[in-house]
Parts: C-alpha cells; sequence; structure tokens
C-alpha cells in the first residue's frame, strides 16, 4: 500500500515545491490550502503523515492538531508541524498535543523536510 503524505500549507508556492520534493522521493503527497480541508482530507484519505503549517485560513494549525488527535481512527497518524513561528511556547504547545516533530521552515531545507518525513514513516 502506498504511503500518502498530507501538506497543510496555505502558501500554494511552498506547498508546490514540497509536494514536487515528496513526489521526487517517491511519496506519495497531496495537498490542502486551509485548516478545514486538511481535516476533511486526513479523514477521507487517512494519510500516513501529515505535514502541518500553524498559521492557516478557516482552521488554524493547533486547532487542527488537536482535532486529529483527539479522534480514535486519526490520533496515530504522525503530525510534523511545520512553520514560521520559532517560540519554544509554540513548541511546547505542538508537543502537549501530541506532534511527533516540529520545524521551523527558515531552518530546514526541502531535502531535510523529506528526510524528516521518510524518519516518521
Amino acid at each position: 500500500m502506498e504511503k500518502t503524505v498530507l501538506v497543510i500549507e496555505d502558501d500554494k508556492i511552498l506547498q508546490s515545491a514540497i509536494l514536487e520534493a515528496m513526489n521526487d522521493a517517491e511519496l506519495n503527497a497531496i495537498a490542502a490550502g486551509d485548516g478545514k480541508t486538511g481535516l476533511e482530507l486526513a479523514k477521507s484519505k487517512m494519510p500516513a503523515i501529515i505535514l502541518l503549517d500553524l498559521v492557516l485560513p478557516k482552521m488554524d494549525g493547533y486547532k487542527l492538531l488537536y482535532e486529529l488527535k483527539h479522534d480514535d481512527s486519526m490520533k496515530h497518524i504522525p503530525i510534523i508541524c511545520l512553520t514560521a513561528i520559532g517560540s519554544e511556547s509554540s513548541i511546547a504547545e505542538c508537543k502537549a498535543h501530541g506532534a511527533a516533530d516540529y520545524l521551523v521552515k527558515a531552518d530546514y531545507s526541502l531535502d531535510q523536510i523529506v528526510e524528516k518525513v521518510k524518519k516518521h514513516l
């Protein structure tokens, strides 16, 4: 069975670059541009892993992380927060809600993001 990576990112250019990097690494990647669509896709596609931006329209990443981790059918899915927010409080909140990892966008290349995804699969 092919492992699907769900990328929830509202920046279209970054979203496209991440999808391309995942596909180049032979990972099946799908994307959502807002939190509400991300939640719907997570429920319908049951991805193997989720890359989650925190600043999103319609439902922010913190709320979405909480929703996913409190849903019995999805709480097992590893979630990597991929965000521009580098504050200790944000990192602590995400880890407390069950995030598998927390990456600050400016600190990671696309190749490093792909490696992190593979590590958690």
